[in-house]
């Protein structure tokens, strides 16, 4: 399936894929108002601060496939209407892809918000005190 997104963005907004996991989402969230899952150029350098190079190499090695092939959805219970996709990479090493969702404007689509690589323990934290939803 060729994926297009929904609407033309400018330069500082990639095109990721189309937000997966739909039926389940919707059912915790409601309705989306667009289906296209974003990195804009802001996002993209926090990462690349906040995670370091060699993160942030992984991430962006791995942030499609984990949004498209994930092993599971958390509700991202820090933020409002937020979820984390995950997958487990490498043996023990997992790839978190935390989506910002559209669920009031229509012009605005599921936006990549950040993206982190953990071991087993700080993903066994991490999961702890969310809500599986797919």
């Amino acid at each position: 399936m060729q994926e297009i997104p929904s609407r033309t963005y400018n330069d500082d907004v990639m095109f990721i894929c189309k937000i997966r996991g739909v039926e389940a989402i919707e059912k915790e969230y409601g309705k989306l108002k667009n289906y296209d899952v974003i990195l804009t150029e802001e996002r993209r350098k926090h990462i690349l601060v906040r995670r370091g190079i060699h993160d942030y190499k992984i991430i962006m090695d791995n942030l499609k496939d984990t949004l498209v092939n994930y092993d599971e959805i958390y509700d991202d219970s820090k933020r409002l209407k937020n979820v984390a996709y995950s997958k487990e990479i490498m043996v023990g090493i997992y790839c978190v892809i935390i989506v910002s969702l559209s669920l009031i404007s229509s012009n605005k689509a599921n936006s990549n918000i950040t993206g982190i690589v953990m071991n087993q323990m700080n993903y066994q934290r991490f999961i702890k005190n969310r809500k599986r939803i797919a």
